[in-house]
C-alpha cells in the first residue's frame, strides 16, 4: 500500500476522533456558557455577594471534578493494561470507591447552590437553576463517554482546516508515522476478529491497550 492510499484509509478515522475532540470542546462551552448565565442571574438578581458564593460553589465543585476525571482516566489505562490479575482487580475496586466518594464531593456544592437559590429567591428561579445544573451534569456524562471513545485525548475548539488537507496546524503537533503504524495493526487485528481468529473481546482489548499507549508516548 502506498503512502497515498495509507493516509486515505487513515483520513476517516483520524478524522472521526478529531470530531468527538471537536464535540468534547463544544460541550466544555456549553457547560461555561450554563455556569456563566448562572452567576450572572444571581449577580443581577440578588447581590455580588450571592454570585461570589455561587462562583466559589462551582469551582469547587469542578475541581472535585477534575480529580474524578483523572482516578477514570487511571482506571481506564489499568483495566486495558492489566490481564485480570489480583492487583488490576483491587485496583478496579479501589477505583470504583473512590469515584464514588467524589461523586459525593461533586454533587454537594451543586445541592448546596440549589438550595441557596430557593431560599435566597423565588421557586421559580429555584426550578430553574436546578434544570439548568441537570443540563450541565448530563452534558459531563456525555464529555465521559467521549473520553473513552477518544482514548482520553484533550478537546479541541477548531484549528486551520490544514487537517483536512494533510498537513497538521503548528500548535498541534501529530506524529503521523506512529498514527498510521497504529492504525494498520488495528486493521489486522480487526480482520482476525472478522475471520474468526481471535475473539472480538481481545480485539478491543488489543485496541485499548495500543491507544493507551500512543497517548501516553504522546504525553512524555
Amino acid at each position: 500500500m502506498s503512502e497515498r492510499d495509507s493516509d486515505k484509509v487513515n483520513a476517516p478515522n483520524i478524522l472521526l476522533v478529531r470530531l468527538r475532540r471537536l464535540w468534547k470542546g463544544t460541550l466544555y462551552i456549553a457547560v461555561a456558557a450554563i455556569y456563566v448565565g448562572l452567576i450572572s442571574a444571581t449577580f443581577f438578581g440578588l447581590n455580588w455577594k450571592a454570585s461570589l458564593f455561587l462562583f466559589g460553589l462551582i469551582v469547587l465543585s469542578q475541581i472535585f471534578r477534575f480529580i474524578a476525571d483523572e482516578v477514570d482516566r487511571i482506571g481506564w489505562v489499568i483495566a486495558s493494561e492489566s490481564s485480570g490479575d489480583n492487583d488490576a482487580q483491587s485496583a478496579s475496586r479501589y477505583r470504583r470507591w473512590l469515584l464514588l466518594l467524589l461523586v459525593l464531593l461533586i454533587q454537594s456544592p451543586n445541592v448546596a447552590l440549589v438550595v441557596f437559590i430557593y431560599q435566597s429567591w423565588t421557586t421559580i428561579a429555584g426550578h430553574v437553576f436546578l434544570a439548568l445544573i441537570i443540563v450541565a451534569e448530563l452534558l459531563f456524562l456525555e464529555v465521559r463517554h467521549i473520553n473513552r471513545s477518544v482514548a482520553f485525548r484533550e478537546a479541541i475548539y477548531g484549528s486551520p482546516l490544514g487537517v483536512l488537507t494533510g498537513t497538521q496546524p503548528s500548535n498541534e503537533p501529530v506524529d503521523r508515522g506512529k498514527d498510521q503504524e497504529l492504525e494498520e495493526r488495528l486493521r489486522v487485528l480487526e480482520k482476525l476478529a472478522s475471520d474468526g481468529k481471535i475473539s472480538h473481546q481481545a480485539y478491543e482489548k488489543a485496541r485499548d491497550k495500543y491507544w493507551v499507549r500512543r497517548v501516553m508516548d504522546a504525553k512524555n
